[in-house]
């Protein structure tokens, strides 16, 4: 299917149904800006991105993270940073990007010790 057809049920579906299904879907879905759109296309193993603050750096490894685990069943990635709260701040956009029907069991509360997402496909994420 290309990137903006839309899918015939989708297509066919009452308006409210329709609407219903495009808002679900909404708020899982992360817009690269310009900016970040150089970072998403590079083919190099490790990228090192120099940007101030605001720019979206979390939201945007969590994007990788996530498309990775969902594109390559199977994998194993983790989240490595010097402190806790940017290991939990990672979960947390991570698991906001994260429609719950992808998972094999629900991703645990970011209080908890063991932050593990794991997939139906297989892949796991550990932060």
């Amino acid at each position: 299917m290309a990137e903006h057809e839309i899918p015939t049920w989708l297509a066919e579906a009452d308006s409210d149904v329709a609407a219903d299904a495009v808002a679900k879907v909404a708020k899982y879905v992360f817009k690269a800006h310009p900016g970040q759109k150089p970072v998403i296309e590079s083919k190099a193993r490790y990228k090192v991105v120099c940007a101030g603050r605001r720019f979206g750096k979390t939201k945007l490894a969590a994007r990788m993270m996530v498309e990775k685990a969902l594109d390559k069943p199977g994998s194993l990635s983790w989240w490595v940073a010097p402190e806790y709260k940017n290991i939990k701040r990672g979960y947390a956009e991570a698991v906001a990007q994260i429609p719950p029907q992808f998972l094999a069991k629900p991703a645990p509360p970011a209080t908890s010790q063991n932050l593990v997402i794991e997939f139906k496909n297989g892949s796991v994420l550990e932060f």
